[in-house]
């Protein structure tokens, strides 16, 4: 079986991203619909192109905070923002779907 592109595994990470965060809800509940793969290459070239335009720019809060919320609509980046991935796992806890396990000798226990 061929590998599957690239722009469709991310578009399938967004899916499996937006899925789980409409289950968890509270915080983490998307704040936009469920994107088909046209609305998605569409938002996702279009946070691409407002980030690109932010290279040297002298006030670049405002647009920032916009790519953060295409971001956060695209669920771009969710498996490898680390803090995306605790919030996930604080809130799979908290709904009593999976308890903390005792974590090995040396690690760390928190999440």
């Amino acid at each position: 079986m061929p590998a599957a592109p690239e722009h469709l595994l991310e578009y399938q990470d967004h899916v499996l991203a937006y899925r789980l965060r409409a289950l968890l809800g509270g915080r983490l509940r998307p704040s936009t619909p469920l994107l088909t793969l046209p609305a998605y290459a569409d938002r996702r070239l279009r946070r691409q192109r407002l980030a690109r335009e932010l290279v040297g720019r002298s006030d670049y809060r405002e647009a920032l905070r916009e790519v953060e919320r295409r971001s956060d609509a695209l669920c771009f980046g969710f498996w490898y923002d680390p803090s995306e991935t605790q919030a996930m796992l604080r809130a799979v806890v908290a709904a009593g779907g999976a308890r903390p396990s005792r974590a090995p000798s040396g690690s760390s226990r928190r999440c």
